[in-house]
């Protein structure tokens, strides 16, 4: 089964080199990126911030590899980490993640 993880960085130098790192390990097939605007409660009191959102294509069982580079790299105290299932899609794109995953 593939997922799609979200995820967000606080600038677009973070962003590229952590998807970088995904890439390099294998443990994404594509990582999307796009600057956005963020609105969120973060220790009482409402922020708004200009954020990177990241999607990130693998496979469920590199979840748990993928949650930790991000962990281990993310300057966020909590970074966002979201995963969805793919539950239906292209064939040949789905396969396409599977073959260039660890």
């Amino acid at each position: 089964m593939n997922i799609m993880v979200f995820t967000t960085f606080s600038n677009k130098e973070e962003a590229r080199r952590i998807a970088g790192i995904l890439l390099e390990e294998k443990a994404a097939a594509c990582v999307q990126l796009k600057e956005i605007e963020s609105l969120y409660m973060w220790k009482g009191h409402i922020e708004e911030d200009r954020e990177v959102q990241g999607l990130i294509k693998t496979r469920r069982e590199l979840f748990g590899i993928v949650e930790e580079i991000i962990k281990r790299e993310h300057s966020y105290e909590v970074p966002q980490i979201v995963a969805v299932d793919i539950e239906s899609g292209s064939e040949a794109y789905l396969q396409w993640i599977g073959e260039v995953t660890r």
